[in-house]
């Protein structure tokens, strides 16, 4: 892909704690493919978690505490045209339960609740997830057939929360990429945060369940938009000694707009490998 006009937009990176703690190489490829689409881009310093473990084992008033270090990270720059996040679940908690977390939390934040409110809606209004961003803002010109076909993995939350399913595999088939989703794909895959630990056997269950309908879709890797996800499943493949390579919708992009979406491309960039520190 050739390099596009800058449009002059600005954008700031949310890159989600399993990104930055497992697989950063997504942030960098996800910077890769915003610069090409001639956005600037930036990273609020300060952003960590945004609390949805916390939030959904019950601790809300540890995951207040981290919901106000992101929002302080996200709001404390000059505002961007959008804020862009590599991970639907995030994305999801920031948008559709902090400002649950917030009524709650409106006694103990006495007169800095509204501030707080506010600073919420300014992160909210442009807080987007990348692969809506792409396929919004950035619709690339559609090739001929498919280059290379992959097995599609919807998150939960991208799902039920986002709505934006579709989002993803419209972005890839202008790529030249065929991303195809399973029988199951409403099913959950077992990763449910907190619950891949409170439940494991079940857990792993859902998981093998979820793999069987992905490989029996086929395709040189699996793909989606969310690393807890993927890690999951990534996780699963890897004690059952499976090659099959694992890629963030960001690093998919990024090896099509290079011209390497080809099955050795993305074996090479997929090989499960979490880049733990």
């Amino acid at each position: 892909m050739s390099e596009r006009e800058a449009p002059g937009q600005t954008v700031d990176l949310f890159v989600s704690c399993l990104v930055d703690l497992f697989k950063p190489s997504t942030a960098v490829a996800a910077v890769a493919v915003l610069e090409r689409r001639g956005t600037q881009v930036g990273f609020p310093p300060g952003q960590t978690c945004c609390g949805q473990f916390a939030y959904n084992a019950g601790h809300w008033p540890e995951a207040l505490a981290m919901a106000q270090n992101l929002l302080q990270a996200l709001d404390a720059r000059p505002a961007p045209d959008a804020i862009v996040g590599l991970s639907g679940s995030c994305v999801a908690m920031v948008l559709e339960e902090y400002p649950k977390l917030l009524a709650w939390a409106q006694g103990q934040l006495g007169a800095e609740a509204g501030e707080w409110a506010a600073r919420h809606q300014r992160v909210a209004a442009r807080l987007v997830e990348l692969s809506q961003w792409l396929s919004r803002e950035a619709p690339a010109e559609a090739k001929s057939g498919p280059l290379l076909e992959v097995a599609w993995h919807t998150g939960c939350h991208m799902r039920r929360v986002l709505r934006a399913e579709g989002d993803g595999p419209r972005v890839l088939a202008d790529l030249g990429v065929a991303a195809a989703d399973p029988a199951d794909r409403d099913q959950c895959c077992g990763f449910g945060g907190t619950y891949a630990m409170a439940e494991p056997e079940i857990s792993t269950a859902l998981a093998d369940e979820k793999l069987a309908a992905l490989q029996a879709v086929g395709g040189s890797a699996l793909a989606g938009c969310d690393w807890g996800c993927l890690l999951h499943l990534g996780g699963r493949l890897s004690r059952t000694e499976n090659p099959w390579p694992v890629l963030h919708l960001a690093e998919l992009v990024d090896l099509a707009d290079r011209g390497a979406a080809t099955p050795a491309g993305v074996a090479g960039a997929g090989r499960f490998v979490p880049e733990v520190p």
